[in-house]
């Protein structure tokens, strides 16, 4: 007895050790940044989504679920990886269909484009974050010719056993935004593209590839059997003329069978899509284009089909934290992106969920720069910017919390991982200076010597989101 015990014990002991080793090496990324899609979708309960997007960077960069959120309050959802292939658009919308009966798919056709993933890592998140599952296991099979390969992908330890050489922090805790996020969430970056001119002239119809016909015509299956409705858009990029044909192609299918069709490229002028602002490359649109294109389909959806909205549900509170999330995102790069000081600090003063630390170090009163006004602006006042030393602003409330001459340490515990440091350096080591006044987890985050150092932390997002020093 004492021996069946000891064995029993073992085997359950060493099953835990191996679960949580898995847990901890696998594979957790599908859009980059730790942020997971299919994590988002395995936190959600069951029949709760109404809307889902499918496809590819191009698909997670035109649409936004928080956007539909927010204009609509419709239970919209990125079922989105990176370089996301026709068989895994077909694989995840399964995936989905599992715990969710969704009203409306959306499904973004650069698929038809291309038969394989351009890099690696894309095959990783496509075929490695799905829970193993039949479907996962068809998945492999319809993508990974070779049989021992499709045994790696499948028993995944053979491939995930040596990521511990690049562990990160959300390997061992939950990275937050793939539970309640919705979606991918948009990057403002600007950066440029150029309107497929050529393209839009052509009007030539291809014969469509056997693997895209067989795609499109899975895809409608599932709609006749699963009883949603199917709509196929493609999102603006410089597209070729030989590209445009097949998708074409693709609208003539759609047509055939009553599917919904969208080329956001010939929909462009349309929208208001302005190919020099609204992507962050040539073939991605920025959370500006993001906005504009789901905008029109939220119009269209509330005009066509028969969605509620959920604004206020207390089940939806994962899209409300996205929205949030989203809001906070908007709110930081309109902080960011501001140059003049006056709008700078009417920006900071309206934002919320931060933690504002501000410094009056070295010779600031005399700098060439108006520093007292700047710091009245701020909220601050005239005596206390005479006194200087260290503040910080928690709910739009300042407090002081050091002056320049103490040998006092102040530490601000701002959540379980981060904590900021604020004190004067060189009264304890002479090797440092006024940038080493403000830490984060010991790191010095101060930009000038002299003057005012500001530090602004998400505390959403739980990082810095603005650091600026002003003399």
């Amino acid at each position: 007895m004492k021996k069946a015990i000891r064995c029993i014990a073992f085997v359950v002991i060493l099953s835990l050790v191996i679960l949580r080793t898995y847990d901890i090496l696998k594979w957790k990324d599908t859009a980059g940044d730790y942020l997971s899609t299919t994590q988002q979708l395995y936190a959600t309960e069951e029949n709760l989504i109404d809307v889902v997007f499918l496809g590819s960077s191009h698909s997670y960069c035109s649409t936004s679920a928080d956007v539909m959120w927010g204009e609509y309050g419709y239970a919209a959802f990125g079922m989105n990886t990176s370089g996301q292939d026709k068989g895994s658009t077909y694989h995840m919308l399964k995936e989905v269909l599992k715990t969710q009966s969704p009203k409306v798919v959306c499904v973004e056709m650069w698929g038809l484009t291309f038969d394989e993933h351009a890099v690696l890592g894309n095959v990783y998140r496509n075929m490695l974050s799905l829970k193993l599952s039949r479907n996962s296991i068809e998945l492999v099979q319809a993508y990974i010719e070779d049989e021992e390969e499709q045994k790696d992908y499948i028993l995944r330890w053979p491939i995930i056993h040596t990521r511990y050489k690049e562990l990160d922090k959300y390997d061992f805790v939950p990275y937050e935004v793939s539970v309640y996020g919705r979606s991918v969430p948009g990057m403002y970056t600007t950066g440029w593209s150029t309107y497929p001119a050529e393209a839009m002239e052509c009007e030539e119809i291809d014969e469509l590839t056997d693997a895209n016909r067989e795609w499109l015509e899975s895809l409608y299956q599932l709609s006749v059997d699963e009883g949603f409705e199917l709509v196929f858009f493609l999102a603006p990029y410089t597209i070729s003329v030989e590209e445009q044909k097949q998708v074409n192609a693709a609208e003539a299918f759609a047509k055939e069978r009553d599917i919904t069709f969208f080329d956001f490229n010939r929909l462009a002028p349309e929208i208001g899509i302005n190919y020099s602002t609204d992507f962050f490359d040539s073939t991605h649109l920025n959370m500006r284009g993001a906005e504009k294109l789901t905008s029109y389909l939220g119009t269209y959806f509330d005009e066509n089909f028969e969605l509620s909205d959920y604004r206020g549900d207390e089940r939806y509170i994962q899209w409300e934290k996205s929205y949030e999330h989203y809001e906070q995102i908007k709110a930081s790069n309109d902080l960011v992106s501001t140059t003049s000081f006056e709008t700078y600090a009417d920006e900071l003063c309206g934002m919320k969920n931060i933690t504002t630390i501000l410094s009056l170090d070295g010779n600031y009163k005399e700098s060439a720069l108006d520093i007292e006004n700047m710091v009245m602006q701020l909220g601050l006042t005239a005596k206390e910017y005479e006194n200087g030393g260290k503040y910080i602003c928690i709910d739009g409330e300042w407090s002081k919390v050091l002056d320049n001459e103490s040998d006092d340490i102040y530490i601000y515990e701002l959540n379980e991982f981060d904590s900021f440091k604020i004190w004067n350096a060189q009264k304890f080591d002479t090797e440092t200076t006024n940038l080493h006044n403000i830490m984060l987890n010991f790191e010095p985050v101060g930009t000038n010597y002299n003057g005012i150092n500001i530090v602004v932390y998400d505390n959403i997002r739980k990082m810095i989101i603005d650091k600026r020093g002003f003399f």
